[in-house]
């Protein structure tokens, strides 16, 4: 690993404007993504010892329904230890919708097998059917009422979604002071979701986070 040498804390915060105005602006010069991801990387060694209180918001739905179509399967408790590191774990909490009609234990339906018995806070929901065939959950939003009620008790907010929808999230809870890291498959995660939060990880290259065995797939 290669050393970083100290950056003063006065430099750092010129950057840190600099990333800033990079963001808000229309234009996006080259490297600009790059230039904030080292900026956010060094801000973070420099606070990596403050014991961040730390909460993960798992979007179940958004990483579980593409798994047929990927053969990168999730292992959260790893990704759950991963995420924590040398912070101090808040609030860790899944989103799982579920179909309350078709004789599947809850523990056995698609999006929430996954997470179950990992150690996350399983909120659930049944998927509503309309007439035309569409159906919806409004998770997304039980999600973000979640994390606005415990903004107080966090300094980092890691969100397991790709979904472009949490961006007045994220901008919002920035707003706040609180750091945000989005994890989520690249292909999947929203531009605009990336370009909002502080930084983004891809779970394809996060290697140490992938299941050895494929998951059940043969529930709802």
């Amino acid at each position: 690993m290669n050393k970083i040498n100290p950056v003063p804390t006065e430099i750092i915060a010129t950057k840190a404007d600099s990333a800033r105005e990079i963001h808000r602006s229309d234009s996006q010069p080259q490297g600009y993504k790059e230039l904030r991801h080292i900026v956010n990387d060094l801000t973070g060694k420099l606070v990596s010892n403050q014991a961040l209180r730390l909460g993960i918001f798992v979007d179940s739905a958004n990483i579980s329904d593409r798994a047929n179509k990927n053969p990168t399967i999730i292992d959260y408790g790893a990704l759950r230890e991963t995420i924590v590191g040398d912070r101090r774990l808040v609030h860790a909490r899944a989103y799982c919708a579920i179909y309350d009609d078709y004789g599947v234990p809850i523990e056995k339906q698609r999006t929430v097998e996954p997470v179950w018995g990992k150690g996350f806070d399983i909120v659930t929901k049944p998927v509503k059917v309309f007439a035309d065939g569409s159906r919806k959950a409004d998770l997304d939003l039980t999600l973000t009422v979640d994390v606005i009620r415990r903004m107080d008790s966090i300094d980092v907010l890691a969100l397991v979604s790709g979904d472009g929808d949490f961006v007045p999230l994220v901008d919002y809870v920035r707003e706040k002071g609180i750091r945000v890291e989005v994890y989520s498959f690249i292909e999947s995660m929203a531009m605009e979701l990336q370009r909002a939060a502080d930084v983004d990880h891809d779970l394809h290259k996060m290697t140490k986070v992938h299941s050895k065995s494929p998951a059940n797939q043969n529930g709802r």
